[in-house]
């Protein structure tokens, strides 16, 4: 019975280690925001620690003059398909992962926000969706049809990343 314990353990470890290590290093490439024809150069840096199940996950905007990094890191979980981003300053973020895409969404400041990673053709895609929680529309709601609410999206970043 230990065995078969230990054996499940490994096996579980291994998988979510065997996950994350097909993102690591040192990605680059232009973010581009909807609306602006601004471009901000953006890094995603992604690294072992010494600590089991916890890696680096650091995000750098902007050159050096007016960089602003990010350091995060990705924390593995019991189950192998949830991870948590902690922005290490009390928020963590449930990360989840499926056929190398991370997804997570979450509210902040009665803002939805959806962000997106995948990994396509040795490219990492990185995507954001911001809408406002106050700019919904709701429709339905008669008879057996359902009330529905769509919320109008505000903003997108999209950045699509090389390896280094």
């Amino acid at each position: 019975m230990k065995i078969l314990l230990i054996l499940i353990l490994f096996l579980f470890f291994n998988t979510a280690n065997a996950q994350v290590d097909n993102w690591f290093g040192h990605w680059q490439g232009d973010l581009h925001i909807s609306g602006t024809k601004e471009v901000i150069k953006m890094q995603l840096i992604i690294s072992v620690t010494e600590v089991p199940d916890k890696w680096n996950w650091i995000i750098v905007y902007g050159n050096n003059d007016t960089e602003v990094r990010r350091e995060y890191n990705l924390l593995a979980t019991d189950d192998i398909k949830h991870f948590i981003l902690d922005e290490n300053n009390s928020i963590e973020l449930d990360f989840f992962y499926n056929n190398d895409e991370f997804h997570s969404n979450f509210i902040v400041m009665n803002n939805f926000i959806s962000s997106s990673y995948r990994i396509e053709d040795n490219k990492l895609y990185f995507q954001v969706i911001t809408s406002s929680l106050n700019d919904e529309n709701i429709t339905g709601g008669e008879g057996d049809v359902p009330e529905v609410k769509s919320i109008k999206i505000h903003n997108t970043q999209l950045a699509i990343l090389t390896r280094k």
